[in-house]
């Protein structure tokens, strides 16, 4: 009898994910494959969604709008800052990440993506905000879980473009 995903289940996924003009943007294969566990907010809604009550080898593509992806684009969250603001400003570089205070003085994440000699311009906008995107998936493998065992999320380690699809 095959497992059928749902929750106290742990899932293993082969997929790609692309733009909606078709630039992919991240494969798991089955030999590098995104294992979560269902339920736990560690990946889209509508991945969940499709996949609910699915079994092994269960393939599918959906098509997810900005919005319910990763947010639309948020030009708030853009700011140009002295270099003086950061700890290290003669190390500062684009693609840094550094935690900071958002509009609303709530934490979060920016990364920097341009540098002069007195001012970096940082983006709190995950790097997928604003972009509908298309995700080509297989489910590989389905396990029943115990609440006291860990999922292994990435299995290389390697943070991704996609930070929700995979957590």
């Amino acid at each position: 009898m095959s497992i059928r995903v749902g929750e106290g289940t742990r899932v293993s996924l082969a997929y790609t994910l692309q733009t909606d003009r078709g630039d992919v943007l991240e494969e798991r294969t089955p030999e590098n494959p995104f294992v979560f566990d269902f339920g736990k907010g560690e990946t889209l809604p509508a991945i969940e969604a499709v996949i609910r009550g699915k079994t092994e080898g269960f393939e599918a593509s959906l098509g997810v709008a900005a919005k319910e992806a990763y947010g639309d684009f948020d030009d708030e969250l853009v700011a140009t800052v002295s270099l003086t603001t950061f700890p290290k400003p003669d190390e500062v570089q684009v693609g840094m990440k550094y935690a900071t205070k958002g509009p609303l003085g709530e934490e979060i994440t920016v990364r920097v993506v341009a540098v002069d000699t007195e001012n970096a311009t940082v983006d709190g906008n995950h790097p997928l905000a604003g972009v509908d995107i298309e995700i080509d998936l297989r489910i590989l493998s389905v396990e029943t879980i115990s609440e006291s065992a860990p999922s292994d999320g990435e299995s290389d380690g390697t943070p991704s473009s996609s930070d929700r699809l995979l957590h």
